[in-house]
């Protein structure tokens, strides 16, 4: 079975053409606990679950949300919960909340290249705000910081080659869905990307019954997934490409 499974592959296609593909097991991930020791499986690696382990990942995370902070006042719509139920609602819902709002552009499912540069594009005088969003802390962040990579390594190649084009498809694909692009012309939303700093923003909300902070409290999120995957991911961009904040979305 598992050979089986080594030799199955996902294929994304657009039209007739072939946009990429990957192994099936990379998008699989778990994490698992029997008879009091633990292991998470991701990117096909197993990782036994020490307690060393676990307090390092602990740390690491307090620190990230304690040190690479949002500035106050960019998201300021709470996360809304589905009517008659305690479910967060989806993203795209909470997303749409900011098309239309001066400074924002929301680029939700704006897919050139089939790759997301982010949800919510915040705009100011000398930077860019790239913003990712995902509810719930649990293993469904390796997910969002995968989305945060990817973006950043694309926008990276874009903007060292001075590929136009890459921009220019976006800003046709949100005219297309009717977002607003706050007035702005194809050049100057194009001419943003080389002009302004640009800074990506994990941005989250809380899954567990009170809306918990997850800074100060992160042994009370309990997957070692999310804990991992931000770690690695906020060392990786911070090394490799653009500064990351972090930010703890309210509920509504």
């Amino acid at each position: 079975m598992l050979f089986y499974l080594r030799g199955v592959r996902i294929h994304c296609v657009q039209g007739t053409k072939h946009t990429t593909s990957s192994g099936f097991l990379y998008h699989l991930n778990a994490e698992i606990s029997y008879e009091g020791d633990s292991a998470f499986y991701i990117d096909t690696k197993w990782y036994k679950v020490k307690d060393a382990f676990v307090d390092s990942l602990i740390n690491q995370t307090e620190s990230i949300f304690k040190n690479f902070k949002l500035p106050a006042g960019i998201l300021t719509h709470p996360w809304p919960i589905q009517p008659g139920t305690t479910l967060l609602a989806k993203e795209d819902e909470y997303n749409l909340k900011y098309d239309g709002t001066p400074g924002y552009i929301v680029m939700d499912k704006i897919l050139p290249e089939n790759i997301e540069i982010c949800d919510i594009f915040y705009i100011t005088s000398d930077e860019l705000f790239l913003i990712h969003v995902k509810h719930s802390f649990t293993a469904r962040v390796r997910e969002l910081t995968n989305q945060i990579l990817i973006s950043a390594r694309r926008l990276t190649e874009a903007i060292t080659t001075k590929n136009l084009n890459y921009f220019k498809n976006s800003f046709k694909q949100i005219n297309k869905q009717h977002k607003n692009t706050l007035n702005y012309s194809e050049t100057e939303f194009v001419n943003m990307f080389f002009e302004r700093k640009i800074t990506y923003v994990f941005a989250t909300a809380s899954q567990l019954n009170t809306d918990l902070k997850i800074e100060g409290n992160v042994k009370k999120y309990k997957s070692n997934i999310a804990r991992f995957s931000l770690t690695t991911c906020s060392a990786e961009m911070r090394t490799q490409y653009f500064d990351m904040v972090i930010f703890q979305i309210p509920r509504g």
